[in-house]
């Protein structure tokens, strides 16, 4: 449930999408580009990303919605779990560990990157 009343009962995010109809398509078209629009980043990898932030918010729906969503790209649930338990030593590719570490760092406050992690990240194949 939402931090704010709207009379609505509905679970994780749906809520605020139905308590404001215009702003919810809004949000729901923002997340379909992000998650299915064309990136350099597969769909797999959004999804992850998508879920380590909801686990990170401690938004379950969200995180359980996300992660099930990757498991069906990966097709392999005991991966996608080990990835999410322990993003930066389960191995996987550097680029995706480095957009764990960028994910980390946002989700406490956007302030806390640098001019100086953005030349690293982009150094090493993150733009």
């Amino acid at each position: 449930m939402a931090y704010i009343k709207t009379g609505i009962e509905e679970k994780g995010i749906r809520e605020l999408l139905m308590y404001k109809p215009s702003t919810g398509e809004a949000l729901l078209n923002l997340a379909q580009a992000l998650l299915h629009g064309p990136s350099p980043i597969d769909k797999k990898n959004r999804e992850l990303i998508a879920a380590y932030t909801s686990k990170l918010n401690q938004c379950e729906f969200c995180y359980e919605s996300h992660k099930a969503a990757a498991i069906a790209h990966y097709q392999n649930e005991q991966e996608v779990n080990c990835i999410l338990d322990q993003p930066f030593e389960y191995p996987q590719d550097n680029v995706l560990k480095l957009l764990f570490k960028i994910v980390e760092k946002v989700q406490k406050s956007g302030q806390m990157m640098t001019l100086s992690d953005i030349e690293f990240y982009n150094k090493n194949g993150v733009s």
